[in-house]
């Protein structure tokens, strides 16, 4: 072979740069992102979705085309709703160069985007829809049924009560899963992931090695998600086996902003944290956040506070203010049953009585002395059990003294402070 003159070269670096390039348009057309905006359901917020939002990263999704959409779950009504929802996803196009958007909803929050989609010209938005937990429908979404509908349920699903196909839709049929589960587990990402993207998994789940994590969220009041503007976050370290804070000074403290926003800060991997949130208004009591360690980055914990007018402002009505704490125990991914789960608070287990029987699902559970006898007689109190779903109200005494209170929860466990009510709330979050 003769050799290879200035020519030769330049034509060879324009053959070598041209056949990278289509390799390059190759790859970007044979894996298309698009913005998905996640809808929560009844009394929920936007962390549902916490969990699936990190799996997503760690399989490579832009972390800027995943959004979260937080409604008023207790506006029966949605006609509000709808219209909201529509400003959201046009600003979330926007952002995005108009890109259509993928639509997840769960529970009542796929009945949102199921109603959502039946104007044609809201259609023309949305490249595909994930419904999770919801009533079955009887066709696939969009107005005249265009757009590609994939549709998430499970049999244990007590609340959507089974669950059941839509004719036409790519249907996923769990078994295991409760109906808090059905949105928050691995089997509905591996589901909802290779619907959107049409690709295999990189990895199976969310997974950080980096010594250095960034915590932040939001701050609403529960139910109606509105945000609290005006109020403030105060994050403490504390001592993984009393919940006592290790520093009197905050470690990170924040103004919310009008979006409900606070954060970001640093935090340190394998550490517990509590979070307080306040009110703008003073006379509103703090709640007391404490979580499990921190495993990885979260910008989306939520803290929720109790409303000062509407429907659950009567539900809270009767919580006390005294020397003795009031709990208010929340379960972030999954549902507490009796049978398949364990529940021991203060060395009493209450995963065997009927505030967890088969037929009940229950998230969250709000535990003081409601008859103010000063005795734990287990019984049901407040309107917490009425609406018989989500919620339970339990008459249960937790003295004032400087041991901390233990809950165990399938094996894990969580230490917090037994701060008096009438300094707030104590919520420990098993996540």
């Amino acid at each position: 072979m003769g050799k290879l003159t200035i020519l030769d070269l330049r034509k060879l670096f324009w053959l070598i740069l041209i056949f990278v390039s289509s390799i390059g348009c190759v790859y970007a057309g044979a894996t298309p992102r698009n913005p998905i905006v996640f809808i929560h359901g009844m009394l929920a917020s936007g962390d549902t979705y916490s969990g699936q939002l990190a799996r997503f990263e760690a399989n490579g999704y832009d972390p800027s085309l995943l959004h979260l959409f937080d409604w008023n779950s207790l506006s029966f009504g949605r006609g509000n709703a709808l219209n909201e929802l529509d400003a959201f996803v046009d600003s979330v196009r926007a952002l995005a160069g108009g890109s259509k958007v993928f639509l997840v909803g769960h529970s009542a929050g796929s009945g949102l985007v199921y109603n959502y989609c039946k104007d044609a010209a809201r259609t023309d938005k949305v490249n595909g829809v994930v419904l999770i937990g919801g009533f079955a429908q009887d066709t696939t979404a969009g107005h005249n049924h265009q757009i590609p509908t994939m549709n998430i349920y499970s049999t244990a699903d007590l609340v959507a009560k089974g669950g059941a196909d839509v004719p036409g839709a790519a249907n996923v049929k769990l078994e295991k899963e409760d109906h808090y589960e059905v949105a928050t587990g691995m089997a509905a990402f591996n589901a909802m992931y290779q619907f959107i993207t049409k690709a295999d998994l990189f990895i199976s789940d969310a997974v950080y090695t980096d010594q250095e994590v960034v915590l932040a969220g939001k701050a609403v009041t529960l139910g109606d998600n509105t945000p609290l503007r005006g109020g403030s976050v105060q994050v403490f370290q504390v001592d993984v086996t009393t919940g006592k804070r290790m520093r009197k000074k905050p470690d990170g403290q924040f103004m919310v902003d009008h979006l409900g926003n606070w954060g970001p800060m640093k935090a340190i991997l394998n550490a517990s944290y509590e979070f307080v949130a306040r009110g703008a208004d003073s006379s509103a009591k703090p709640i007391h956040y404490f979580r499990e360690k921190v495993k990885q980055s979260n910008r989306n914990i939520y803290l929720r506070v109790i409303p000062n007018s509407g429907m659950l402002t009567m539900m809270f009505s009767g919580l006390p203010s005294d020397s003795c704490p009031a709990l208010a125990v929340f379960s972030a991914s999954q549902a507490i049953l009796n049978g398949r789960d364990s529940l021991t608070i203060d060395g009493t287990k209450l995963t065997g009585t009927d505030f967890f029987k088969p037929s009940r699902t229950t998230i969250a559970m709000f535990l003081y002395d409601g008859n103010k006898n000063g005795k734990s007689d287990l019984n049901g109190v407040g309107l917490f059990n009425m609406q018989g779903v989500f919620l339970a109200g339990i008459d249960m005494v937790f003295r004032p003294n400087e041991t901390p209170i233990i809950l165990e929860f399938n094996g894990r466990t969580l230490a917090v402070r037994r701060i008096p009510s009438k300094d707030g709330v104590v919520v420990p979050v098993f996540d």
